[in-house]
């Protein structure tokens, strides 16, 4: 598990989008939790001038964030949810803050609500060798499809259903399951 320091250090990224969906701001924090997650081709500025969704997969991952957008633009409300953002040794437990300004840009701030420790999930490293198989995994609560409509915890599936050994890890492709897409579309689209 990474150490206390780098944890504290990465505890709130924030970041900023334009009204046209790119990048304008990236906090230090940003760089630091890139670097620590295997990314530093994303740290400093070289996602400025970016559109967010050049680093979202899945067509209704990226319906379902354009919906919230759109609502966060036009509610000129601040948005608030839960998310999972792990690695292969930890859990971590988030929130997300979004909050609109009079020029239509949306200002994130991600906290790190809590951190528990896990054993090692290959399918979550990023130096792991892939097949052409993909998979999808939740962006928000992290749980991946094992067949159609079937989601379940990514170290269940792992351990209790056996579905990938070390010469067959599928490709991840970020998706939404469907309790999590219930329960965004329904707060966010109009």
């Amino acid at each position: 598990m990474k150490n206390k320091e780098s944890l504290l250090a990465m505890a709130t990224v924030k970041y900023t989008i334009g009204y046209d969906d790119r990048f304008v701001y990236v906090s230090p924090s940003w760089s630091v939790f890139a670097k620590e997650n295997g990314a530093p081709q994303l740290a400093d500025n070289a996602v400025i001038g970016r559109l967010i969704f050049d680093f979202l997969t899945g067509i209704d991952c990226k319906e379902l964030y354009r919906m919230i957008f759109k609502h966060c633009r036009e509610s000129n409300r601040k948005l608030i949810f839960p998310f999972r953002c792990d690695s292969p040794n930890i859990k971590r437990f988030m929130e997300l803050h979004i909050i609109s300004d009079s020029q239509g840009k949306l200002h994130f701030e991600a906290q790190l609500l809590k951190v528990t420790p896990r054993k090692y999930n290959v399918l979550l490293a990023k130096c792991t060798h892939r097949s052409d198989r993909m998979i999808k995994i939740c962006s928000w609560c992290k749980l991946v499809e094992i067949s159609k409509d079937h989601w379940v915890d990514i170290d269940t599936a792992l351990e209790q259903h056996g579905l990938f050994n070390e010469s067959d890890i599928p490709k991840l492709t970020h998706g939404i399951c469907p309790n999590c897409y219930v329960s965004f579309a329904s707060r966010y689209k109009k």
